[in-house]
């Protein structure tokens, strides 16, 4: 993921530099908590772990480098773009997966990445 969009209280101006994304501050928006209702969601702590050290540099990675862990042999190989979308599945409804559909089918080579659902959250 190249950029984030966060706020400042989720995302502390501070602790920048802890980011391997681009921090995209939204005003007036405060993270909801979401998933923290799961039990595999640690509680939220100013104790942050040292940068998970990535194979590149920060602000050099491209959708070709980061296919967001999707096995070889699904999506496109060299993806023109990555879409995310990090809400909780239930978000997700119908209409919600008809535009992300419409949105790749526009997209030449564009992949979507999703939240991993919780073992809890799965039938």
């Amino acid at each position: 993921v190249d950029y984030l969009f966060t706020d400042k209280v989720t995302s502390p101006e501070h602790l920048q530099h802890l980011y391997t994304e681009k921090l995209i501050y939204l005003p007036n928006h405060f993270f909801s908590k979401g998933h923290a209702v799961q039990k595999e969601v640690k509680a939220p702590t100013y104790d942050y772990p040292e940068p998970f050290k990535f194979p590149y540099k920060v602000g050099t990675g491209n959708p070709q480098d980061n296919r967001c862990m999707a096995p070889a042999k699904k999506g496109p190989k060299k993806p023109s773009i990555v879409f995310c979308n990090f809400n909780k599945f239930l978000k997700n409804n119908p209409q919600t997966v008809r535009s992300w559909i419409r949105i790749l089918r526009e997209v030449p080579d564009s992949m979507l990445c999703l939240l991993e659902n919780p073992p809890t959250g799965v039938v």
